[in-house]
Formats: C-alpha cells, structure tokens, sequence
C-alpha cells in the first residue's frame, strides 16, 4: 500500500477515534497467522516478517492485546 494511503487512512482512523481498535485487530491477526520460526514454515514467516516488525512499534495498552503483542514478537524473534 502507498504511504500516502497508510497516512491517510491513518489519520482517518484516528479522528473517528477508531485507531486503537484497529491496531489490536491487526495484531490479533497476525498474531493467529504467523507460526513458529521452524524450518518447515520459513515461507510463511518471511511473508509475515515485515508485518511482524512494524507491529513492534505498536505496544497496546491493554492486556489481551498485550499477550498477543508479546506471543507476536516471541513467534517473529524465532524466525529471525
């Protein structure tokens, strides 16, 4: 996606106040998508990779969100 578009709709998400929300969604997500960094799933992790990475700039302030932010980073660290 274009930066112009991430910026976009992020600002768009965050004047609706709907920012938050959608940063948990996407790392509940990739949280249940990313595997383990084991050899046989390594095609898998190198796609998710990035998306992992960019997650790590994005801490939650809840707790459910918490644990899946840390399982997420625990998972990306094995594959890297």
């Amino acid at each position: 996606m274009h930066n112009l578009v991430q910026l976009a709709t992020r600002q768009w998400l965050k004047s609706g106040g709907q920012l938050d929300r959608w940063r948990a969604q996407f790392i509940s997500n990739l949280c249940s998508e990313l595997p383990t960094g084991e050899r046989k799933n390594w095609e898998k992790c190198q796609a998710l990779f990035p998306h992992a990475r960019a997650a790590l700039a994005h801490r939650p302030k809840d707790g459910e969100s918490l644990k899946e932010w840390a399982l997420l980073l625990y998972k990306a660290a094995w594959y890297a």
